[in-house]
């Protein structure tokens, strides 16, 4: 049975109590299976909706569990090119691996746990599994795990995936050319909700913090006076040296 539609019931989002309980990975804090101080519905129905605060579709096959942290449910999905393909359920003797061999999608998607909209997809991976699946199961069997920071989910053979690192490639999270810093740009946009300044106190704290503990920061206009200090210093043959040992360059700006 394909997965149409993720079913969040109310024992996660029937109160704003119930949003403050973290569920971080299978089976929740601790892998108890336990919500300290959360009310559980003990009986609930997609039809006709009882205990049922949002449906939302999710394109794909998974066999994963959803998790929550803060207003953020976050699943996983494989999501196959052939529209036929989905788990068979049932009982029956037949356990050949599914054939299902058409080119896969996998995603990590993040969705607002009060209203169930998508607030964003990312891709992790594409292409031709390398290993066939269960009939029972998926190519997304592996439940995400979180610490309110970044999401880490396993597909398998097809690799590790974590979101929350501003990371395009080898550049780490610092772009190292142009295209790198739209890149982390838009990445970290995409992670903030609408018109977030993602609650941090700016870089007037953090310089009002640095003075305070007695560090000294280093401006834009101070890396370029140690720049024309290492031009300057250049052997013959060679357009700069290059300063090496923290103390080298602090004395250039003392100098100065």
């Amino acid at each position: 049975m394909a997965r149409r539609a993720l079913i969040l019931m109310c024992w996660l989002c029937a109160s704003a109590t119930a949003l403050a309980q973290n569920w971080p990975s299978f089976r929740g804090p601790a892998a108890s299976g336990v919500a300290d101080g959360t009310p559980t519905a003990v009986k609930w129905n997609a039809a006709t909706g009882e205990n049922v605060l949002w449906k939302t579709p999710v394109p794909g096959v998974a066999v994963s569990s959803p998790i929550v942290w803060g207003e953020r449910v976050y699943v996983s999905t494989a999501v196959s090119s052939d529209a036929s393909a989905g788990i068979r359920t049932g009982l029956y003797g037949d356990v050949e691996p599914a054939k299902d061999v058409s080119k896969h999608t996998w995603k990590l998607v993040a969705l607002d746990a009060r209203s169930g909209k998508v607030v964003w997809e990312r891709v992790a991976h594409e292409g031709i599994p390398k290993t066939k699946r269960h009939p029972k199961s998926s190519q997304a069997s592996a439940t995400p795990v979180t610490d309110g920071r970044r999401v880490i989910v396993s597909f398998g053979s097809e690799g590790l995936y974590a979101d929350g690192w501003a990371r395009r490639g080898p550049t780490g999270t610092i772009g190292t050319n142009r295209p790198d810093g739209y890149e982390v740009a838009e990445l970290v946009a995409l992670a903030s909700p609408p018109g977030s300044d993602g609650g941090k106190p700016g870089g007037d704290a953090l310089t009002t913090l640095l003075e305070a503990r007695g560090v000294q920061a280093t401006s834009f206009d101070d890396w370029r006076r140690i720049e024309e200090a290492e031009v300057a210093n250049a052997r013959r043959g060679s357009p700069r040296e290059k300063f090496v040992r923290v103390d080298e360059w602090l004395g250039t700006l003392r100098r100065q």
